[in-house]
């Protein structure tokens, strides 16, 4: 294994995309601390020879209480800066954590934001947690 590489790194497409602009500044910073936590390494590939990939893609942890503690991100604003990434394209969410349950929702980074705004564009939502765990609208008394 090589150097591992410093600092935070991203492609200048990224900057001078159409969702990129549409992101406002505690979203980037968002960004930004989320390509903070990739684990990248060097690979050769026979087309594209030497290139770097993520190799932690799916397994990204990211919590509202380190975002909220260590980067000063309330609660609220990291749920809006995450669900407009994902709404954008820059991330994905992998796994869907329940916190109560000490089980965190871990994410990917994404490339759709390379075709937003366009037909092609892939539009995720938010997927709903179908594990029934925590509380349920069954379990209201009657």
């Amino acid at each position: 294994m090589g150097k591992k590489p410093k600092g935070i790194w991203f492609e200048r497409e990224v900057y001078e995309s159409r969702a990129f602009r549409e992101l406002n500044g505690t979203a980037m910073r968002t960004y930004i601390l989320f390509l903070s936590k990739r684990q990248r390494q060097k690979r050769r590939h026979p087309k594209k020879g030497k290139h770097w990939v993520t190799t932690n893609n799916g397994e990204i942890e990211f919590t509202y209480k380190e975002a909220e503690k260590r980067w000063g991100i309330r609660q609220g604003a990291f749920r809006e800066n995450r669900d407009r990434l994902v709404e954008l394209g820059f991330i994905d969410i992998a796994q869907s954590g329940a916190g109560l349950y000490k089980s965190k929702t871990l994410y990917a980074i994404s490339e759709r934001w390379r075709k937003y705004g366009t037909p092609e564009f892939e539009l995720v939502e938010r997927k709903k947690d179908s594990r029934h765990i925590g509380y349920q609208q069954r379990h209201k008394k009657r």
